[in-house]
């Protein structure tokens, strides 16, 4: 049975799917797959009344559903586990040494680099630091209407457009997130990769 679990917590907004785990003693299930969404957020405002966090966090949400409805055939050694939310600072630690250690533990992360935030710049030029700009762990999103500059050093990186809350390229982008879960749960031993739904090439 998969379970869906609306908000990790109060401030993060996020969501866990899983399922029970009934595995042997002494042989627990590998960490959730981690997926971190930065972005220019106000401290004024909360997740749950953000437009534009909903509106990301639905892209999320829509490939992790898309996964979950799959996962019944696909099922591997583990239970399917899928984990979201914003990526932020933890309390009682550093902010850069929170933010790097989440940004080093995600298996997936979001950028919307629209306003070029200085913040969530340094958080997108670590996680590409980190996985490599071709490893297609990392998304980046601008909003057409409002990227007027694209910085020098991302020239060349496969961004992904939208227009209000509308995806430019919705049938690239939920794919590729689609298959970037599905390469994480193989990994992670989620996922049966005989299965005729295994990922695309």
């Amino acid at each position: 049975m998969v379970l869906e679990r609306s908000q990790i917590n109060n401030r993060d907004n996020g969501a866990i799917v899983n399922k029970a785990w009934d595995g042997p003693i002494g042989s627990p299930p590998p960490k959730p797959i981690r997926i971190r969404i930065g972005y220019e957020w106000d401290n004024q405002v909360g997740s749950r009344t953000d437009p534009h966090w909903k509106f990301l966090r639905s892209l999320v949400k829509t490939a992790v559903d898309a996964v979950q409805k799959q996962s019944s055939k696909c099922e591997g050694k583990y239970p399917l586990q899928i984990q979201f939310g914003r990526l932020r600072a933890r309390h009682g630690s550093s902010v850069t040494g929170s933010i790097l250690k989440r940004i080093q533990k995600s298996d997936i992360l979001l950028f919307d680099l629209t306003n070029l935030n200085p913040n969530v710049l340094f958080e997108a030029g670590c996680a590409l630091a980190h996985n490599g700009t071709d490893s297609g762990k990392v998304f980046i999103l601008f909003d057409q209407d409002k990227a007027t500059h694209i910085p020098s050093d991302l020239q060349g990186y496969f961004f992904t457009f939208y227009k209000g809350t509308q995806l430019v390229d919705a049938p690239g982008f939920q794919p590729a997130l689609i298959n970037r879960i599905k390469r994480a749960a193989i990994a992670k031993e989620m996922w049966e990769t005989k299965s005729t739904q295994a990922i695309e090439t």
